[in-house]
């Protein structure tokens, strides 16, 4: 397989994430907790993007092209089914980044992911929820001097802006918070012990 051909692999694994997401967003059920068909789905495509990966290494700009790799950035984002993936994948990111073949603005979301999975704070600010008053918020206690810094030098939106376009972006799709937030929230502990984010 040429690098081209890997490339073409990544980019139909997102096709078909993005065809289950707009199906569900349709039915009007994708936003009802991690959906099944979508979980199982995430989990599928990271197997087969994991197998690509050990036999054509990181998918770097330079390799297969901006959108594949923003594609593979989206699939590994994606497999939190597997803490130890995306570690190794953030790991591989940050390394690329640094040396101008993969972006920085995606190893930021990938720490928050992982930070917020972990139950630590997030570094970016870049991961968001409903809140217990059903507001679209950054997800734990955000330190909005130090990130905004940290934002800036990404040259994203400070915080208080990005809070707006998240809760205008929720309106905008129909997202709403959910009917039962401690039933959510014991739930989705569960799932961060199931699959080893938390002991």
């Amino acid at each position: 397989m040429s690098y081209k051909e890997y490339a073409t692999a990544i980019l139909a694994l997102k096709a078909k994430d993005d065809a289950l997401r707009e199906r569900l967003i349709q039915e009007g059920t994708l936003w009802d907790g991690y959906h099944p068909k979508m979980r199982a789905l995430h989990n599928e495509n990271i197997q087969a993007f994991q197998a690509l990966m050990d036999d054509y290494g990181f998918p770097g700009i330079s390799k297969v092209g901006k959108e594949a790799y923003e594609a593979a950035f989206i699939i590994v984002q994606h497999a939190i089914d597997h803490p130890n993936i995306l570690k190794a994948f953030a790991e591989d990111l940050h390394a690329a980044a640094k040396q101008g073949d993969a972006m920085m603005l995606h190893v930021a979301y990938l720490v928050d992911r992982i930070a917020v999975f972990e139950g630590t704070p997030q570094v970016y600010g870049t991961q968001f929820d409903w809140d217990e008053a059903g507001q679209m918020s950054p997800i734990g206690v955000i330190d909005f001097d130090a990130v905004n810094v940290k934002r800036k030098a990404l040259g994203i939106l400070p915080m208080d802006a990005q809070i707006k376009k998240m809760r205008d972006h929720a309106e905008k799709t129909g997202q709403k918070p959910p009917k039962n937030n401690q039933e959510k929230q014991a739930a989705y502990l569960a799932w961060l012990k199931e699959v080893g984010w938390r002991t």
